[in-house]
């Protein structure tokens, strides 16, 4: 029942002027499909019920004169909101399910959705890449802005990147590689050099290459990525392991060549823990970090099925 909150604050203005938009803005999480009918009856009931605990109780809104005849229809209304509550509350069979019977697919769509950016990108694949190089190791976490930065006398595009280190690198991605860089803070004050833009004073430096992810390698791991169903396969081991998939971060490490084919190992954060990840030709495999142990496996088939529910949901 977590949306109860949500109803209580906006079922006034659901109730008094079928503001449904306002109601969907309250809630991003609630799909489209809530504000058809039937559903949208439904809804209007449960809102109605809040709405008068609402209005018997938000005297402070009211004009005094009629402090008296809400405090006499109080009497009468709040045996009936309790009685609602309750049988709102504690029906055993509730499920607040039949109300999106489409929400499941929508977050297998978004999950697998978030993974393929992470794992077709070829930023991500070649950030992922190249802090796998820098020593001791780095993961490759997220993205942040992108400014003009001057990158081996040349102005190119520089991303900061954060990282599993405590401190930001910066990330440029060119036509022949992907390299990660030390990022080294503005100087204090400010000094603007001959030549230099005064408005860019503050912005932080690239400092020494750390390390670098070639073209070709960027290649064939998105190569294999597609022909394993990489991302379908994150999904579904976390999924199989009891971890939520949802905001799971993915960075490339290496290729493995075998006497099957080749392997791309990854690494991926989700629900605060570390895992590595193996896709091979024969199906994918989930791994706890810190001592190898396996808690998933799939197949080819499985991933094949899954990534077929997963577009169906799209």
């Amino acid at each position: 029942m977590r949306w109860l909150p949500t109803l209580e604050l906006a079922s006034p203005l659901v109730v008094r002027r079928g503001n449904w938009q306002l109601w969907k803005r309250c809630q991003p999480g609630l799909p489209s499909t809530l504000m058809r009918p039937p559903n949208r009856r439904a809804l209007r009931a449960v809102a109605t019920v809040f709405w008068i605990r609402l209005m018997t109780r938000s005297t402070t809104l009211m004009k005094p004169r009629r402090w008296t005849i809400w405090s006499r229809a109080g009497s009468l209304l709040g045996p009936i909101c309790k009685l609602s509550m309750m049988t709102i509350t504690t029906m055993p069979s509730i499920n607040w399910r039949w109300l999106t019977p489409q929400r499941e697919g929508r977050l297998l769509h978004k999950s697998v959705g978030d993974l393929v950016r992470q794992m077709l990108g070829r930023c991500h694949v070649g950030a992922g890449l190249a802090c796998a190089k820098i020593s001791p190791p780095e993961i490759k976490l997220a993205f942040g802005m992108s400014r003009v930065l001057t990158v081996d006398r040349q102005e190119q595009m520089v991303s900061q990147l954060r990282t599993s280190a405590k401190e930001l690198r910066l990330c440029v991605a060119t036509e022949t590689h992907v390299a990660v860089y030390e990022q080294v803070a503005p100087e204090d004050p400010p000094v603007a050099r001959p030549g230099e833009n005064p408005f860019g004073v503050n912005a932080p430096r690239v400092g020494i290459r750390l390390g670098r992810a070639e073209d070709s390698e960027i290649n064939t791991v998105i190569e294999l990525v597609e022909r394993y169903h990489a991302p379908v396969a994150v999904d579904l081991l976390l999924r199989k392991a009891g971890f939520d998939p949802a905001e799971a971060a993915v960075s490339a490490n290496s290729i493995v060549q075998t006497a099957e084919g080749p392997i791309v190992n990854w690494v991926v954060l989700a629900s605060g823990k570390a895992f590595l990840f193996v896709s091979s030709p024969n199906g994918s495999v989930l791994m706890r970090s810190k001592d190898d142990e396996k808690l998933a496996e799939a197949t080819m088939p499985e991933l094949d099925e899954h990534f077929d529910r997963s577009a169906a949901a799209g």
